[in-house]
């Protein structure tokens, strides 16, 4: 019996059973799947190939003959029209030069067309955490596309008639998520409605490569997520007129560096991502974090802009000696690695010996961003480990200023930590109380008190806030409330083990959209 029949069986058997599948058979099913699917895939492949050759030869022998010769038209899998025409290449051609394509009329393409695939039900085992659970089935051409007319449907369309197939009545309950589609590359996806407000958590996402489903994943949620009397009904909540008067009222001036290194003010939210549509309140999940951080003190400074140019490796060497007294006793240098600025790539240089390792960060622009002299740690010895100091905080301040932007007028400390070998302190710029944002800088002492290092680092927020090149907080304000608009959505925050205050629910939300 073909292999795809005897899965076709067990798949349709599945809602006899009296419980749900163990893992390992779904999983054994999945691989199954996929493994029949890519070689269909394949047979699929090399028949276009052969078809859009053969098309091609009688073209050239009939010639003339094409007026009063009656054509037979293309199936879908063979279209030999060139957008939809998939040129397999000769390494994969290769793999069955004597694959057999697999025939519409065949009794597999019937029974395909007469039944729907089931979703096998995830399993539940006590004591078990729940989790959201990422699957997916690699699907042959689907028997909804096979007429003539496959080539002239949209993605989006195909992806909706594959996803009604699948889920039936329940399809109904999903819409297309534009955020997270991409026609471009073929990936639709598809979020859950519940009260009329999307939640993005639970998804289905469709595959279309030749106007064909090449790929079906779920992003299954845990059985209580999945309860909809724990949906609280969008009654009762704030206007998003409301929701989007009090967040504009974080806006905030910053100043930021672009990509020439010029410093320039900008105003911007300090939005954590989350309002709650009831309260009002700011909600700070853990993929979220506020925009501005707030150091623990100013130090007044006076930055004296020092600049620190090296293009060359000799000049690394040389500014190492000259500006910060390192001392070169037979270290042997390494291969220079690249680093990744985001506008360009930098160079790391290193330099290793028997009594320390010096390294040395040089930016696209060819500045020197971060130094560090690590002494080679004794295996026999413990280290004499000591917190930071006042006098160590001071030195670190006093070493710093002297290459900070002489725009500068105050650095905010943000921490330190040490170990057995170092201390280190990092800090926050301010330019005339408004901060420097997407910048730290730190500086790092030995045991005895010494600057051993000290870098310039950009910070990247993950989810930057939006900002404004406006001429006041009034004005960046007006320009948010105009062009702007917000989403009402359900999210269901993950709740920490030591939070007494959070509820394991859903909760109704505003997000920027």
């Amino acid at each position: 019996m073909n292999s795809f029949e005897e899965l076709e069986k067990q798949l349709k058997r599945l809602s006899e059973l009296e419980q749900s599948p163990r893992p390992e058979y779904i999983f054994y099913l999945d691989e199954k799947l996929q493994k029949e699917a890519a070689t269909v895939k394949l047979r699929i492949r090399n028949r276009r190939i052969l078809t859009h050759t053969a098309t091609a030869a009688a073209v050239i022998l009939l010639g003339s003959w094409v007026s009063t010769m009656q054509w037979q038209q293309p199936s879908p899998q063979a279209s030999t029209n060139p957008v939809n025409t998939d040129i397999a290449s000769p390494s994969m051609s290769g793999l069955q030069p004597e694959a057999p394509a697999v025939s519409e009329k065949t009794p597999l393409a019937h029974e395909q067309a007469q039944t729907k695939p089931e979703v096998p039900a995830s399993s539940a085992k006590p004591g078990v955490p729940e989790t959201n659970t990422e699957q997916s089935i690699a699907v042959q051409q689907p028997p909804v596309h096979t007429s003539t007319e496959a080539a002239d449907t949209p993605p989006l369309q195909i992806a909706q008639a594959y996803l009604n197939q699948m889920l039936g009545d329940e399809s109904k309950d999903y819409v297309i998520n534009t955020k997270q589609t991409d026609i471009k590359k073929g990936q639709i996806v598809f979020s859950r409605i519940i009260h009329g407000v999307p939640f993005y958590n639970d998804s289905y996402s469709v595959g279309i490569e030749h106007d064909a489903v090449s790929y079906f994943k779920f992003n299954r949620l845990p059985e209580k997520q999945r309860n909809l009397s724990k949906f609280p009904p969008p009654d009762h909540i704030l206007s998003e007129k409301k929701a989007m008067e009090i967040i504009a009222d974080t806006m905030q001036p910053v100043y930021r560096y672009d990509k020439n290194g010029v410093l320039s003010k900008r105003y911007e939210l300090n939005f954590p991502g989350y309002l709650d549509a009831k309260t009002g309140n700011a909600l700070i999940t853990s993929d979220q974090s506020t925009q501005i951080p707030t150091p623990e003190m100013n130090i007044p400074v006076k930055a004296e802009g020092k600049k620190l140019e090296a293009s060359s490796l000799n000049a690394v060497i040389h500014l190492l000696q000259e500006e910060f007294d390192v001392t070169f006793d037979g270290e042997q240098g390494t291969s220079p690695s690249s680093i990744s600025y985001g506008n360009g790539w930098g160079t790391e240089y290193t330099w290793t010996g028997a009594e320390k390792t010096i390294t040395a960060t040089i930016s696209p622009s060819g500045t020197l961003t971060a130094y560090h002299v690590q002494e080679t740690k004794d295996e026999v010895s413990t280290g004499s480990k000591r917190a930071p100091r006042e006098d160590d905080q001071k030195k670190a301040v006093a070493y710093l200023q002297r290459y900070l932007d002489k725009k500068i007028t105050a650095i905010g400390y943000l921490g330190s930590s040490w170990d057995e070998e170092e201390i280190h302190y990092g800090f926050g710029a301010f330019v005339d109380g408004i901060p420097i944002k997407g910048r730290t800088y730190s500086v790092t002492l030995d045991q005895n008190g010494k600057v051993a290092g000290m870098e310039v680092a950009k910070t990247a927020s993950k989810n930057p806030p939006l900002s404004f090149d406006a001429t006041s907080r009034e004005a960046a304000i007006s320009e948010y409330l105009t062009q702007h608009k917000l989403e009402l959505i359900y999210i269901w925050p993950k709740k920490a083990s030591d939070d007494e205050n959070s509820t394991d629910a859903p909760q109704l939300v505003y997000q920027q959209k």
